[in-house]
C-alpha cells in the first residue's frame, strides 16, 4: 500500500520532493547535454518504452538516442506515490523532439508517462519508464 495514499506526513512530502527534484534534474541534463548528470539519474538496468514506436531500450541504448535525437521535456499533472524504497510517478509528459538536418522535421510527442524510481547509492534513479500518446492531442 502507498504510503502516502491520500494523505502523506511532512516526512514523505520530503522524500515526494526529493524525487520531483530527481525528475526535474534529469529533464534538465537532457536540455544542457549533460550526460554525466543524467547518466547518475537513471539505472544501469533501466527499462525505457518509447510512447510514439513502442521501442523498448536499455540505458546505452537510451543514451545514444539522446546524443543522436536532441530533445526536451515538459512535464505536467506529476503525482508520486511512495514505497518504501521505490516512488511510482505519473504525469503528462510533453516531448520535442529537435529537427536533424536532411533527415527529419522537429516532433511534437505528448503523452502520459509512468516512471518508476529506486532509492540506492543514496540517491534516486529512474528505472523505469513507460508513456502512452494522448491520442487526442497527437
Amino acid at each position: 500500500e502507498a504510503r502516502n495514499s491520500g494523505v502523506s506526513d511532512q516526512a514523505d512530502q520530503q522524500v515526494i520532493d526529493e524525487v520531483l527534484e530527481a525528475e526535474y534534474a534529469r529533464l534538465r541534463a537532457i536540455d544542457e547535454h549533460d550526460f554525466d548528470a543524467h547518466d547518475l539519474l537513471i539505472a544501469d538496468d533501466l527499462s525505457y518504452v518509447h510512447s510514439d514506436t513502442g521501442e523498448y531500450q536499455d540505458k546505452p541504448a537510451l543514451i545514444e538516442r539522446l546524443h543522436n535525437s536532441p530533445r526536451s521535456y515538459k512535464r505536467r499533472d506529476l503525482r508520486v506515490r511512495l514505497y518504501d524504497d521505490i516512488a511510482v510517478m505519473t504525469g503528462e509528459i510533453d516531448i520535442t523532439i529537435d529537427a536533424i538536418p536532411g533527415a527529419s522535421d522537429e516532433q511534437h510527442v505528448f503523452s502520459r508517462a509512468t516512471q518508476v524510481w529506486i532509492h540506492r547509492d543514496n540517491r534516486w534513479q529512474m528505472i523505469v519508464f513507460q508513456a502512452t500518446m494522448i491520442k487526442e492531442r497527437n
